[in-house]
C-alpha cells in the first residue's frame, strides 16, 4: 500500500484553512437624534433633513464603541453634545420592541467601518471608529430612506436628493481627511433618490453586497470585521438582503445592532446567519431599546424577531417571489449605478 507523505508545509497550511475566521458584519442605527427629543434643532450641514445626535445619541454612540471594542464598560458618560424621521425608515415611535441572541462582542475584530452620508450616523461612528484608528467609509448606499411622496425630501434637476458631501461632512463634524475619514473611498451606490419600499430594498441589496465584495477583495484573510452605520429602514434591509429573507423580523432600535456571520461556504455569495439581533444590552443606563422601528405592509416583519435565528424552513410564495423581485430590481440599480445613473 502506497504511503502518503505529509509535508510540514501541508500541515501549516491545513491548520491556517481551518483557523480562519469568519467573516461578521454588524449593522448599528445611529443614536437618538436631536428632533426625537425638541422640535428644532441646529443641522451641522443647514439641512433639515439632517439633525444631529441629542445628548443621550452621543452617550449611546460612545457606550456602543465601548461595548464592541472590549474598551470599558460603555457607560455613556463621557458623550458631549451634538437619527431619523426625516424619510420613513428612521420616524420616531413608541419604545420596546425584543432581541435575542447573546455574546459576540468579545469575537469581533472591526477593522472596516461604511457610514451613512448623514451626520447623525457619522457622530455615531466617530467613537469607535477613533478608538480603533480606523478611517470611515461614506457610502450613500446605506443612507436613509425617503419615500417618494416625502415633502422634506429636497431633491435637485435630475432626481437626486441632496446629501451632504464627504468633505461637507467632514468640514461639518471637524474631521480629518484621510484619518478620520477616507476620500479616496468610491462608494456602491454614489447618489440617492426618493424610493418605494421595494426600491429601498433593492437599494440595500446592491448596496451591502458591494461593501461586502470590496472588504473580501482588500482582506481576504477576514482579518476584519465589517461596522455598518446606517438608519432603521435601510438596517432592516440590508439585513434582509443578506439572508435573501424580504421579511426577515429585524430589531432597529437607536443605537442598537445585529450581527451576521458569514458561513464557509464560497465566494462571492456566503450563507450569512443572525448570531445578534437588535443587541442593546450597552443602552442598559441609557433606557435600554427605544424607538424601535419596522416596515408595514409588503414588507411587515415576518413572525417575532426570534424566528430571525432559525428562519422558517420555507419562505411562503409571496415572500420568494418579493426575494426574486428585489433581486431584480438590485440588478438593475447596480448597473444604473456602473453607467453613473444614480
Amino acid at each position: 500500500m502506497a504511503t502518503r507523505t505529509v509535508t510540514p508545509t501541508a500541515v501549516l497550511q491545513a491548520a491556517h484553512a481551518q483557523a480562519r475566521r469568519q467573516r461578521r458584519i454588524v449593522f448599528v442605527r445611529h443614536g437618538e437624534r436631536q428632533d426625537f427629543i425638541a422640535p428644532t434643532f441646529e443641522s451641522p450641514t443647514g439641512r433639515n433633513t439632517d439633525p444631529p445626535l441629542s445628548a443621550k445619541g452621543h452617550g449611546q454612540a460612545q457606550a456602543f464603541a465601548a461595548s464592541v471594542s472590549g474598551d470599558g464598560d460603555g457607560d455613556g458618560n463621557d458623550g458631549n453634545d451634538g437619527n431619523d424621521g426625516n424619510g420613513d425608515g428612521d420616524g420616531p415611535s413608541a419604545a420596546g420592541g425584543s432581541a435575542g441572541g447573546s455574546g459576540g462582542e468579545s469575537q469581533l475584530r472591526i477593522r472596516h467601518i461604511f457610514s451613512s452620508p448623514f451626520s447623525r450616523c457619522i457622530q455615531t461612528a466617530l467613537p469607535l471608529a477613533r478608538r480603533l484608528h480606523v478611517a470611515l467609509r461614506i457610502e450613500p448606499g446605506v443612507g436613509e430612506w425617503f419615500r417618494r411622496s416625502d415633502a422634506t425630501a429636497a431633491v435637485d434637476a435630475n432626481g437626486d436628493l441632496d446629501v451632504p458631501s464627504v468633505r461637507e461632512a467632514a468640514a461639518a463634524l471637524g474631521l480629518r481627511v484621510g484619518v478620520d475619514v477616507d476620500a479616496a473611498y468610491e462608494p456602491v451606490v454614489p447618489r440617492l433618490r426618493p424610493e418605494t419600499p421595494r426600491e429601498l430594498h433593492a437599494r440595500l441589496h446592491a448596496a451591502v453586497r458591494g461593501i461586502v465584495r470590496a472588504v473580501d477583495a482588500a482582506d481576504p484573510e477576514c482579518r476584519g470585521d465589517v461596522l455598518v452605520v446606517t438608519h432603521a429602514a435601510p438596517l432592516i434591509a440590508a439585513v434582509r438582503s443578506l439572508l435573501d429573507w424580504p421579511r426577515a423580523p429585524v430589531v432597529a432600535g437607536v443605537c442598537s445592532y445585529t450581527t451576521l456571520v458569514a458561513s464557509d461556504g464560497p465566494a462571492p455569495s456566503p450563507a450569512w446567519r443572525v448570531v445578534q439581533n437588535g443587541e442593546h444590552s450597552h443602552l442598559q443606563h441609557l433606557g435600554g431599546l427605544l424607538y424601535a422601528w419596522s416596515f408595514s405592509g409588503e414588507f411587515s416583519p415576518e413572525g417575532p424577531p426570534e424566528l430571525i435565528f432559525n428562519g422558517p424552513s420555507a419562505h411562503s410564495a409571496t415572500t420568494a417571489a418579493t426575494a426574486a423581485a428585489v433581486t431584480t430590481a438590485a440588478a438593475a440599480a447596480a448597473a444604473a449605478a456602473a453607467a453613473g445613473k444614480l
